[in-house]
């Protein structure tokens, strides 16, 4: 799905981070569940948050909440829609 997204939004993207991998897993769960699973989500700030925040904020949302962001900085990729839309 291609959604258009404020420059300044914080996106996080799950594993798999390959374009291989991507497609594998999405056929994988299509053929498990008939639907596509969402590995990335994304999210402005809100007038009292930075960057962590909004980070733990979308960790919750993604039901992964215990995941200490801090430490565990493989499990994710941070970035925002302004770097990714430069990309193409």
């Amino acid at each position: 799905m291609f959604v258009n997204l404020a420059p300044d939004a914080t996106v996080i993207r799950f594993a798999p981070n390959s374009a291989d991998g991507i497609r594998k897993r999405a056929l994988m769960e299509f053929r498990r569940s008939g639907r596509f699973r969402v590995s990335a989500f994304a999210s402005v700030a809100r007038a009292d948050e930075d960057t962590d925040a909004v980070i733990r904020r979308l960790l919750t949302v993604s039901e992964l909440s215990r995941l200490a962001a801090s430490n565990n900085d493989r499990y994710y990729m941070c970035t925002t829609a302004r770097d990714i839309q430069s990309l193409g």
